[in-house]
């Protein structure tokens, strides 16, 4: 799955691949996120809110991410 970033990159998220920031000019992969910084994170879905820029994830954690701070919430 995948959504645009606002500035031309696109957060991707897939089985056990965690969520990926791409940098599409460059063909390269900018960040890589992990829900515990070791394990994966399985993204299914990505919504992104054009105001806040916050992430909206359906995955197998469940969480929101605040990708201007780099902040994971839990739910």
């Amino acid at each position: 799955t995948a959504a645009d970033a606002g500035n031309g990159d696109l957060w991707i998220g897939g089985d056990r691949i965690g969520l990926l920031l791409f940098d599409v000019a460059k063909g390269l992969v900018k960040k890589r996120y992990f829900h515990d910084g070791e394990r994966p994170l399985s993204i299914f879905t990505i919504i992104r809110e054009a105001e806040s820029g916050r992430l909206w994830l359906a995955s197998n954690a469940g969480l929101l991410f605040e990708p201007h701070d780099i902040h994971i919430i839990s739910f």
